[in-house]
């Protein structure tokens, strides 16, 4: 390869590390993107509980390679279910579900695909390290989710940054910051699409800004009559024929060949 084209591969490769595939080509063909309106999507937050205590006992580089490892891990537990990273902030993570394409189950998607995350924070566990009684190598994270509409674009001309905006987001960021660790807590808005596949508990109102009191449930598991394993992360056939039939059988539907790679996978070894 000459030097040109293999600058050129490391420029879009870099561009696919920090931007979605589906708005690379267009910047680097139009070297702008519009912003586009989403009618129905799922935004997740997360963020490491007492991150600035756990901070202020570790050493910068020990904390930043802890971070790493969970959000590695994540991302690891996102892509199978095309969950899209938006973005990290710190110790607070964002994903979304359900963009650039449409897909009916993105909330379904999204809530199964944080049970992953869970289970792979977890399995990250390691010798604790107590402060007193904070454990500053084993943390907890909050999960928050709504679904909704929300604006997702690149705005400006240079750091390209994707991101998304809207109330979506605003309550997304709220479910979080009220939930507990090691937990999904999802908005009345995703409880809706999530009920007949997931057991929830209802834990009451909380106000969000400019909103007003939204009511608030927790992700438990998948329903006992859907799941394939104890704990509830694996999907069963029931499961399947009703996330199929739901979702991806019949007119103005998308195809199955746009299911997440995790439940196609399911099918297949079916």
């Amino acid at each position: 390869l000459s030097a040109l084209t293999r600058e050129n591969l490391l420029y879009k490769e870099m561009l696919l590390n920090l931007i979605p595939s589906f708005i690379v080509e267009k910047l680097l063909q139009q070297k702008v993107v519009q912003p586009k309106a989403y009618r129905d999507c799922s935004v997740m937050f997360a963020d490491v509980v007492s991150f600035s205590k756990i901070a202020f006992h570790l050493d910068p580089v020990s904390l930043l390679r802890r971070l790493d490892q969970y959000f590695s891990a994540m991302d690891r537990a996102a892509r199978p279910f095309l969950i899209e990273k938006i973005k990290t902030i710190g110790d607070a993570y964002m994903a979304v579900s359900g963009i650039p394409n449409r897909r009916p189950s993105h909330a379904v998607d999204a809530a199964l695909s944080v049970l992953h995350m869970l289970a792979a924070l977890k399995r990250l566990t390691t010798t604790p390290q107590m402060v007193g009684s904070l454990d500053v190598t084993n943390w907890n994270f909050r999960f928050g989710m709504h679904s909704g509409p929300c604006i997702a674009g690149v705005l400006g001309s240079s750091r390209y940054l994707f991101d998304l905006w809207g109330d979506t987001v605003n309550i997304a960021a709220r479910m979080e910051s009220v939930g507990q660790g090691n937990v999904l807590t999802v908005s009345e808005a995703a409880q809706k699409h999530l009920a007949p596949f997931f057991q929830l508990r209802y834990v009451g109102e909380k106000s969000v800004k400019n909103i007003g009191e939204v009511k608030v449930y927790l992700v438990d598991r998948l329903l006992p009559e859907y799941s394939a394993d104890a704990d509830g992360l694996v999907p069963n056939a029931a499961f399947l024929t009703r996330y199929v039939t739901e979702f991806f059988d019949g007119p103005g539907k998308p195809a199955r060949s746009t299911m997440p790679p995790f439940f196609q996978s399911l099918l297949s070894a079916a």
